[in-house]
């Protein structure tokens, strides 16, 4: 089974925690930890299907930005 990573989808969530600097109400944090933590599974999915040691770092970033915790 071949698997490309979609730049997109991690843009996506870069942009979404950028935008975040900028004041807003709590329902758009929530929203924001919610997009960065599935953009991160995302990548830690294509990273480790990859054998790239980076998805450690995506792992970590997906646990930081959990809305569950």
């Amino acid at each position: 089974m071949s698997f490309n990573l979609d730049p997109k989808i991690l843009i996506a969530g870069a942009s979404v925690a950028l935008v975040s600097v900028l004041p807003f109400d709590e329902g758009f944090y929530i929203f924001t930890r919610v997009v960065v933590c599935l953009s991160a599974l995302y990548g830690t999915f294509y990273l480790n299907k990859s054998q790239d040691s980076a998805w450690i770092i995506s792992a970590l970033i997906a646990v930081l930005y959990n809305p569950l915790l």
